[in-house]
């Protein structure tokens, strides 16, 4: 009776040290996520976009090499989404019956210390990343990329400028290269709030 006491004791005992191991790495776990939905909390570098939220109207002005200058006109909508962590832009611009709708996420990412931008556009299959830093005394941030023309192959680097001038104005300037290596002013897109 004693042996079958032990037995069942060290069962019982087995069972509870098992069931301790299985509910620390839970715990754990449990602790992780929680860390991890802080980490991704939205910061104050989000809130440095907040006057882009809105409805807003545009005029480009695309003066790219060995094309003739074109003039668009377009609108935008801006809104916060995954719970603050991204500002999505809709755009749907147009030139004569051309229209072009386009996709832009906006975020911070803390870990580079800087925003981060992915695009989309109905002139494309593929997509343009893009990093970079806020200068608060010009309030602008600079987002460097690498394009790739579709029909050409030719990579082209940038710098676009985002300017928010107010809470109902903002600018992006996209620049380029010259031949000589100067800088060369491709797009100016001014926005004005609608709503």
């Amino acid at each position: 009776m004693r042996v079958r006491t032990n037995a069942i004791a060290g069962v019982i005992a087995t069972a509870v040290f098992l069931s301790l191991q299985c509910a620390a790495p839970a715990r754990q776990s449990s602790d992780r996520f929680a860390n991890l939905i802080e980490l991704a909390a939205p910061r104050a570098e989000h809130a440095l976009l907040d006057d882009l939220v809105g409805e807003f109207t545009f005029a480009a002005h695309f003066a790219l090499p060995g094309e003739l200058p074109s003039d668009w006109t377009g609108t935008t909508t801006n809104r916060w989404t995954i719970g603050g962590r991204f500002l999505r832009c809709e755009a749907t611009s147009r030139r004569e019956k051309l229209e072009v709708e386009s996709l832009r996420l906006i975020g911070f990412d803390p870990s580079a210390r800087r925003f981060q931008s992915s695009s989309f556009d109905s002139l494309s299959l593929s997509h343009v990343d893009a990093s970079g830093t806020f200068d608060r005394d010009k309030h602008t941030i600079a987002f460097e990329t690498e394009t790739k023309d579709p029909s050409s192959g030719v990579r082209t680097r940038t710098t676009e400028v985002l300017r928010i001038v107010d809470r109902d104005h903002y600018v992006r300037e996209i620049w380029g290269r010259g031949s000589a290596g100067e800088p060369l002013q491709l797009v100016q897109t001014s926005y004005t709030r609608s709503k």
